[in-house]
């Protein structure tokens, strides 16, 4: 886990190891305040649970509170731009969205937000040290990691992306809380439509992907810390939030949560028994820790990672060709859908799309094997074990899952049909890579060269990422959570792959593209 850790961000010093544990210690202890009872006294909580008259406290306006505490962490950002003129772009585009994301709270506070009541300076002073010695200190962390190696794991642009979906979100949910009321209008109301109808505070929770879109592009501890010291702290603020809506509201739905949208997987998913619960933690654990394996260079023993990253000479292990391991390895699932139109002959029409687009997929890799694939080397005994119990119990869950709910009430939202088209979508995209694959040799010539076409010329994973959409859309199809877990284990598990895979092509081939992806186009 450490060693992964390493991979995810810039070596950091002693100050800012020391800076990041005070950041989530107190910020942590904030949100725990709120669990408790004691707020930061500003909104809806300047006067709950506190002893002392509201006489007696120093107040300022919320809007002018609320301008205070933003206003110098924007000013931090703006001057870094002067003080560290001239360093990379990862520093450039933290230094930006830093800095854009407190212009973007200063506009708000001005033009957006509706406020009633006042700010304690009491809680004003904390939150304004605290946004601005956070700031100043990503920003400082940043300007450390200049000159030290990349991490191994790049994640700069899947940051930005996460920070422009964070950014968009929050600004359109302040929008809404907005049209409840007018300026002269002091009276909290129940607020209504976007995520407002899954959790109380969806506000909060783009503010958090915001903040951890930073940290992503940034890669350096600080920002990890203060992310995680922000969701602790929101996840309490959003708590008490929504106990406060159940005590003033006799009508507020306890189904909408605090924060995280749960309740729109039960209108996504059939209800699961607790045997399936218990099974889709291990589709999703045990292949993510294959694919996290695949990163830090442990391989499954097959294709061209045969003998890398192996201690053991290549000669004490049992070995078949890849072509009959691959036969093994499909032939077990391919049967198990087989098998289910005879054991649930009268199902309805969702367990037979399920049965036979799952069928049909492994159908496909046998045949694929048979007669499109060009093999080279072996494949270890040790390695083709567990791909086939992986693929074949996975497969049987599927369909055993998708029984246990025959008979139960459907999913609010069907996405049956979707996910059909996505999974046509996916094992055709997946299908004509293996195609262009197969082209590149001979069956006798075992030589590997850089795969063109296609989107090979964006991603050299294009199969991978194919095959990812087409079990996402059997999932879709199933609506099941064990379906929707091995979908999730299965990107884990090819994503892993996939990055090792590209690393074994920068180090085989010196003309291979940098800016060829691992599996996402432009992303990843």
């Amino acid at each position: 886990m450490v060693l992964m850790l390493l991979k995810l961000f810039f070596p950091p010093p002693f100050f800012i190891k020391a800076m990041s544990v005070i950041c989530v210690m107190s910020l942590g202890n904030v949100g725990l305040s709120e669990f408790r009872g004691k707020h930061m006294k500003y909104s809806k909580f300047l006067n709950v649970g506190e002893k002392k008259p509201i006489e007696k406290k120093i107040l300022v306006s919320s809007r002018t509170g609320m301008l205070i505490a933003y206003t110098p962490s924007f000013l931090v950002g703006f001057v870094s731009f002067g003080i560290f003129p001239n360093e990379d772009l990862r520093f450039l585009l933290v230094k930006s969205t830093l800095t854009f994301h407190f212009f973007k709270r200063i506009l708000e506070v001005l033009f957006v937000h509706r406020y009633s009541g006042g700010m304690e300076v009491e809680s004003l002073i904390p939150i304004t040290l605290s946004y601005f010695t956070s700031s100043v200190l990503v920003i400082y962390a940043q300007h450390l990691a200049q000159g030290l190696p990349e991490p191994a794991i790049d994640l700069m642009y899947q940051g930005l992306i996460l920070f422009l979906i964070g950014i968009s979100g929050n600004l359109y949910h302040h929008c809404l809380l907005s049209k409840l009321r007018s300026n002269k209008d002091t009276e909290y109301k129940v607020p209504k439509g976007g995520l407002f109808d899954l959790v109380i505070c969806p506000h909060y929770l783009f503010e958090i992907l915001g903040f951890l879109g930073i940290s992503l592009i940034a890669q350096t501890l600080y920002a990890f810390s203060f992310t995680a010291g922000t969701t602790l702290y929101l996840m309490g603020r959003s708590y008490v939030t929504r106990r406060w809506y159940l005590s003033q509201f006799k009508d507020f739905p306890k189904d909408v949560k605090a924060l995280i949208p749960c309740s729109m997987l039960l209108k996504l998913l059939f209800p699961s028994s607790f045997l399936v619960k218990a099974m889709s933690a291990v589709p999703v654990a045990t292949l993510g820790y294959v694919g996290l394996s695949e990163v830090r260079g442990k391989h499954m023993q097959y294709s061209k990672f045969l003998n890398v990253g192996e201690k053991n000479p290549i000669g004490n292990r049992i070995q078949v060709s890849s072509r009959n391991g691959m036969l093994i390895a499909y032939t077990p699932p391919f049967l198990a859908g087989a098998a289910s139109f005879g054991i649930f002959p009268n199902d309805d029409i969702r367990f037979f799309l399920v049965k036979s687009i799952l069928t049909f997929h492994f159908f496909k890799r046998i045949l694929e094997v048979l007669f499109v694939h060009r093999y080279s080397g072996g494949m270890e005994v040790e390695s083709l074990i567990p791909i086939t119990l992986s693929y074949f119990t996975s497969s049987v869950f599927v369909i055993y899952a998708q029984h246990l709910a025959q008979g139960l009430p459907e999913p609010a939202i069907d996405l049956m049909y979707p996910g059909l088209m996505l999974f046509l979508i996916g094992i055709s995209g997946n299908l004509y890579h293996h195609g262009l694959l197969s082209k590149l040799r001979s069956d006798k010539d075992t030589e590997y060269k850089v795969p063109k076409g296609g989107l090979f010329d964006l991603v050299i994973c294009p199969h991978y990422l194919f095959e990812i959409l087409g079990i996402l859309g059997i999932s879709l199809t199933a609506q099941t959570l064990y379906a929707l877990a091995f979908s999730v284990g299965t990107t884990l598990y090819l994503s892993g792959r996939s990055y090792s895979t590209r690393r074994w092509y920068l180090s085989h081939f010196k003309d291979f593209p940098k800016d060829v992806k691992a599996l996402i186009p432009f992303v990843f």
